[in-house]
């Protein structure tokens, strides 16, 4: 590792400016203007494909799934919104009170929240560029950014994860620059956007993990104090964030959201299909047998550490705890190293090769990234209020958290608004009636509680209306299955059964 870190490796040079250490990158780095404006070209086509495909469709569109826990978390005062994610989200309130605010000036329709995300998408687009021009490879930047943009990485989600993304960027534009020229005031926006990236997602400490290697270069050119100081100057603003952490420690086996991962998901997380894809694609556009030379760029240890190390991270997490969180989302903080990489592999080939690369990845990500299915619990919230007031309403919403006794049995998640949290999705859209949310799952545990609900309901002789996802019927999500079984045991009939824009409503009467 330090053979690779030293300065006459890595191209590290002695400069007093960072603009006097990028005018020393090599010629065969420096493109011609034409060279960019052709790959900003197409990176608007990127942007066009992207509206065209998703970007206006997803706008408008009805609330996805987690963005209505968005909505629900911001819906009432400030404080509210600050609790409510404290108790029932995994990231710090920061996101939600700044959506909170925002809301205030722009309303709370579904794209006034997921306008955040867009504005948050195009600045890392422009500092992505800066990096290309940081790093000595100028159209690497812009390749990033194409991949960036034809990737899913929640840039019209009204949730957190455009702003992991973005600050991340942030941090390892700073974190270079610091490195090239020591001007402190980098070296303390870097541990400040760090610090950022992990109040909107605890997950972001694994490519957090990969900026060790700045700081490993910036010590080895004689800054180790400083590297010191600044580390710690990011564990002092972390600090407000240890009883959260603590917290989803202890209920972490209530957020179980895949199976564990298998060593073949981590290498196609670790290195993405549609890298292969856009590489191979430019080799072949490229015509050539070689594509490169002796020599390579100073960061890429670095940039490939960033693009692996989300992965690994998680999966090792995943692994080693039994419960896993091996999901696509948490990790597309890698994406901007992926394209990174790629931008420099690219800059070693001609123009055409860049070109060809870009697109193929460009359409990749309109073949790979549909949303195919979008549940507009509007309408079921609708269909409850014009349900009789003497019917009893169940909802099973889908949230993993349902799935686990916990949130049904503890009363301090009761105290905390478990319930109501249970049942967001349709609270948001304005159920303005009792809501009862039953589990989702069915176990020893949570039959007792199905027992519990349906032996009340029968007592009372009320009817019932049942809520759920209407895809949301496999072994996996049997819980409502079960409760109707529990009260045909005890004479009801389903009478009516409505599936509705992926929302099922079933009425049960005795």
């Amino acid at each position: 590792m330090a053979g690779l870190l030293d300065t006459e490796t890595t191209g590290i040079v002695d400069a007093h400016s960072f603009d006097e250490a990028v005018e020393t990158v090599e010629d065969h780095e420096k493109p011609s203007v034409s060279d960019e404006t052709l790959l900003l070209a197409v990176l608007g086509v990127a942007f066009a494909m992207y509206f065209l495909d998703r970007g206006i469709g997803l706008l408008v569109s009805p609330l996805r799934f987690d963005e209505n826990l968005t909505g629900w978390v911001t819906s009432a005062g400030f404080g509210d919104a600050v609790l409510r994610s404290w108790h029932f989200q995994g990231q710090s309130p920061l996101y939600f009170a700044l959506s909170w605010v925002w809301q205030q000036i722009a309303g709370s329709s579904e794209i006034a929240l997921r306008i955040p995300s867009l504005v948050a998408l195009a600045a890392a687009c422009w500092h992505l560029i800066g990096i290309g021009r940081d790093i000595g490879v100028r159209t690497a930047g812009i390749v990033a950014s194409v991949f960036l943009v034809s990737s899913n990485v929640g840039a019209v989600d009204a949730r957190p994860y455009m702003f992991v993304v973005l600050c991340v960027i942030l941090s390892v534009r700073y974190g270079l620059r610091w490195a090239t020229d020591g001007r402190i005031v980098n070296g303390i926006l870097w541990a400040v956007m760090a610090a950022l990236a992990l109040y909107f997602g605890p997950f972001v400490v694994y490519p957090l993990a990969a900026q060790l290697v700045i700081g490993i270069v910036a010590a080895r050119r004689g800054r180790a104090a400083q590297t010191v100081g600044l580390v710690a100057l990011g564990g002092v603003l972390v600090l407000p964030l240890v009883p959260q952490i603590l917290s989803l420690r202890a209920r972490q086996a209530t957020l179980v959201i895949t199976d564990l991962p298998s060593v073949e998901d981590l290498l196609w997380a670790g290195f993405p299909p549609a890298l292969l894809i856009a590489l191979v694609v430019a080799s072949i556009a490229h015509a050539s047998p070689r594509w490169t030379d002796k020599s390579s760029n100073r960061w890429l240890v670095f940039l490939i550490a960033w693009m692996v190390l989300p992965a690994v991270g998680l999966y090792a997490q995943s692994v080693l705890t039994g419960n896993s969180t091996f999901v696509e989302r948490y990790f597309n903080s890698s994406i901007p190293a992926v394209g990174l990489v790629a931008g420099v592999v690219f800059s070693k080939m001609k123009l055409r090769a860049a070109i060809v690369g870009c697109a193929a990845f460009v359409l990749t990500g309109a073949w790979t990234m549909h949303v195919l299915f979008v549940q507009d619990w509007s309408v079921a919230a609708n269909t409850i209020n014009e349900t009789a007031e003497d019917v009893e309403v169940w909802t099973a919403t889908g949230l993993i958290e349902a799935a686990h006794p916990l949130y049904f049995q503890d009363p301090d998640f009761q105290d905390r608004g478990a319930n109501d949290y249970l049942s967001s999705h349709l609270l948001w859209h304005g159920a303005d009636r009792p809501l009862l949310s039953i589990p989702i799952a069915s176990s020893q545990e949570l039959d007792e509680i199905h027992q519990v609900n349906v032996d009340r309901l029968t007592f009372a002789d009320r009817s019932v209306l049942i809520v759920q996802p209407a895809a949301e019927d496999s072994p996996g999500f049997d819980g409502p299955l079960h409760a109707m079984d529990l009260l045909r045991e005890r004479g009801y009939e389903i009478v009516e059964t409505r599936n509705e824009l992926g929302v099922r409503t079933t009425l049960l009467e005795r």
